[in-house]
């Protein structure tokens, strides 16, 4: 040490990294994305974003939505798995709306109903966003198995899905013949694969500002986000479009998703069963408060109509985040 220089003891902040404590947490990319669809997803349910299915309901072009098809997945026995023709359904209950949405309460099996959590030979678990129901063996594939549940109008995701799905078209016409085709048609594709429309795409760009947010530390971050949004009819992109923008000066809140995970506070299991049916966003944001954002800058930047039947657009905004520990 040179002449002159009192002695000088680091401590150990000096060597760590700051705002991160684990390599396996989730970092701001994935937290952002994870609460910009929870919070759409919610905000959509609070304006009646979903539909309620009853046996009695007939679909506009025929054939009964409460029943659910034989499901083409090569990776359960035949018989084991049934699915709606719509997926992502809505397990939030209640929501903000003077209409609620259905919460399942049992399975009809040949007119016979079983309610849900009963031990037997038609014990069962559902997956909500697959739209499936799961039975702890398989039943005879002659059956008829209809289900009174409610599905959410758009399917929100992030863009951290699997890139080999693929956008299906046509899920709603169950009068369409491929609707109880096995091993052939659109309905072949795997449902975790499948991405039906109108969907929105969540993704994270890596474009990032900082600003300082006051004298002994906080930084605001400005992060850009694309909304990436598909459907079969304008009117549905353009519904999604005019929301969305909607929000510019809005601000939110964003839980804590590795907080989420610790406590085992998730509302649903990785297979989509409901876990903690009470966790809803708001709950969660109650009760696991990570920071709070600002939508600014919202615009429209693309759009595009993809013959036959798909249209497109990108909405753009820039979130100021709230950094306190940065």
């Amino acid at each position: 040490m040179p002449q002159g220089f009192p002695p000088f003891s680091y401590n150990a902040d000096n060597f760590q990294l700051k705002g991160v404590l684990n390599i396996g947490d989730q970092q701001l990319s994935d937290q952002l994305e994870g609460n910009m669809v929870a919070f759409f997803d919610w905000g959509f349910l609070g304006i009646g974003a979903f539909n309620n299915v009853y046996l009695t309901n007939v679909a506009p072009y025929g054939n009964m939505p409460a029943n659910l098809r034989l499901c083409d997945d090569r990776r359960y026995p035949k018989g084991l798995v049934w699915e709606g023709f719509r997926s992502n359904w809505v397990w939030e209950n209640p929501v903000n709306y003077p209409i609620q949405p259905i919460a399942i309460s049992g399975i009809y099996i040949n007119n016979s109903f079983y309610p849900t959590g009963v031990p037997g030979p038609y014990s069962y678990n559902v997956s909500y966003p697959l739209g499936r129901v799961y039975f702890d063996n398989p039943i005879n594939i002659k059956s008829t198995v209809q289900l009174e549940y409610s599905y959410k109008s758009y399917q929100w995701l992030t863009a951290s899905v699997q890139w080999f799905r693929q956008l299906s078209q046509r899920l709603s016409r169950i009068d369409d013949r491929q609707f109880n085709f096995f091993g052939s048609g659109v309905w072949s594709i795997f449902g975790d694969s499948r991405v039906q429309l109108p969907a929105v795409v969540v993704e994270s760009l890596p474009r990032r500002d900082f600003k300082p947010k006051m004298i002994g530390g906080g930084q605001w971050c400005y992060q850009d986000v694309l909304f990436h949004i598909f459907a079969e009819t304008p009117y549905d992109r353009n519904t999604a479009l005019d929301i969305i923008t909607y929000q510019n000066e809005k601000r939110f809140f964003m839980f804590d998703k590795n907080l989420v995970n610790a406590a085992n506070a998730s509302p649903l299991t990785i297979d989509g069963y409901l876990s903690n049916g009470g966790n809803t966003y708001p709950y969660l944001v109650n009760n696991y408060l990570w920071t709070s954002a600002i939508i600014w800058g919202a615009s429209s930047n693309q759009s595009t109509n993809d013959a036959p039947f798909l249209y497109q657009s990108v909405v753009r905004i820039t979130l100021e985040i709230d950094m306190p520990y940065l």
